[in-house]
Formats: C-alpha cells, sequence, structure tokens
C-alpha cells in the first residue's frame, strides 16, 4: 500500500529540514575564513544525511513495482520521489561548493 512511500517521504522530509538548518549555519559561518576548517565536520554530517534520503528514496522507488497495481499511482509516486532526488542533488552540490571554500580560503 501507501504507507510505506508516505512514511519514507516524512523521513525524508525531517531530514531535510534538518540539512537546511545545517546548510544555513554553514552559509554563515563561510564569512569566519579564521574558522572554515570548522565546517568540515558540518559537511560530512550533511553528507551523511544525503545518502541515508538517497537509500531510503531508492529504496522507496524499488518498492513501488511489487506492492503498488495503480499504474497512476506509480507514476505520482515517482514523480515524487524523483523530485526528492533532485533536491538531494542540488543540496549535495551545495555541500560540494562548502567543501571547495574550505580547501581554497580553509
Amino acid at each position: 500500500g501507501l504507507t510505506e512511500p508516505v512514511n519514507i517521504t516524512k523521513y525524508v522530509a525531517g531530514e531535510f529540514k534538518r540539512l537546511v538548518e545545517l546548510l544555513s549555519g554553514a552559509v554563515k559561518k563561510l564569512s569566519d575564513k579564521r574558522n572554515l576548517s570548522a565546517l568540515g565536520d558540518t559537511c560530512v554530517e550533511m553528507k551523511k544525511i544525503i545518502i541515508a534520503c538517497d537509500s531510503r528514496v531508492d529504496a522507496a522507488i524499488y518498492g513501488l513495482f511489487p506492492s503498488e497495481t495503480d499504474v497512476v499511482g506509480i507514476i505520482k509516486w515517482m514523480e515524487h520521489f524523483e523530485l526528492l532526488q533532485v533536491l538531494m542533488e542540488k543540496c549535495e552540490n551545495v555541500v560540494h561548493t562548502i567543501e571547495s571554500i574550505i580547501i581554497k580560503y580553509g
């Protein structure tokens, strides 16, 4: 049924909230070039969140096919999960940018 995709979406939404808070804090700390290296731990934490969310979304997509018989429902969930994957990729790009700044200026 739809319980699993909904639960995964709730989990990912909660983790995105945490990720955005970490990203926001990291961006604010970029102005202090003396403490850039301290952002390394934040980047590691953000990467862990992204990997965990990505794994959950991949599992949710895989799980749609044996459990769902409604083709329209599968397509809607696929589009939903693809959007979550795009969001994760965008966040990952920001983390990579922060890491590049740390390497260049830290």
